[in-house]
């Protein structure tokens, strides 16, 4: 988790000097992926598969257990009680904010975007950065056994993808497809933490 608690600050920060220095922030190999709609997975996460029954068990308490159990089984390895779980969601969450936000940076630099929708990206930017700080509080919350905090920080990063998509209400929004997976992704970390929640 330090590791992780790292690579959120480092993003943080890359996300701050996206929103103030759009022209001149620069992107690593890492931050540049295409974009996908499947939920990105951290490239630390352990790619051995686990029983099944455990995982079915673990995301049969969400809304789409099939997509769940295809997401967590090659990532959790020989962990499988739901708060490696929350642990591999909010690995993954790092990573997708990581997409977006590359994909977001590159849109910003076309010289054919108009200022308008430069301004819609700016606020999917903030968004994201709402994100970022969700997640490292959550990180911190799950090794304190704090499972409402966690609940609340998912279903808050939740209302930020909103906030994003919704702003490209009448708009093509470059991230549609990456948000989608990403809220279903985040989505999962409200279901389990909610099982935990005493």
């Amino acid at each position: 988790m330090e590791f992780n608690k790292s690579i959120s600050i480092v993003l943080f920060s890359y996300l701050i000097l996206s929103l103030s220095t759009p022209s001149s922030a620069s992107t690593s190999k890492s931050a540049s992926p295409s974009p996908s709609a499947s939920p990105s997975a951290s490239p630390s996460t352990s790619t051995s598969l686990i029983n099944d029954s455990s995982v079915e068990k673990i995301c049969h308490v969400t809304e789409n257990p099939t997509h769940c159990i295809k997401f967590l089984t090659p990532l959790t390895g020989s962990s499988t009680d739901p708060v490696s779980a929350l642990n591999v969601i909010v690995d993954a969450s790092f990573k997708n904010v990581e997409t977006a936000v590359a994909v977001i940076q590159k849109a910003r630099k076309d010289h054919a975007v108009r200022k308008e929708k430069s301004e819609l990206l700016k606020i999917c930017l903030e968004s994201y950065a709402g994100i970022m700080t969700n997640l490292f509080k959550a990180s911190i919350e799950i090794s304190a056994e704090d499972f409402k905090a966690v609940n609340n920080l998912f279903s808050g990063s939740i209302k930020f993808i909103d906030v994003c998509e919704k702003t490209f209400a009448e708009h093509k929004s470059p991230v549609k497809k990456i948000d989608a997976a990403f809220a279903e992704l985040l989505g999962y970390g409200v279901d389990i933490s909610k099982t935990l929640i005493k």
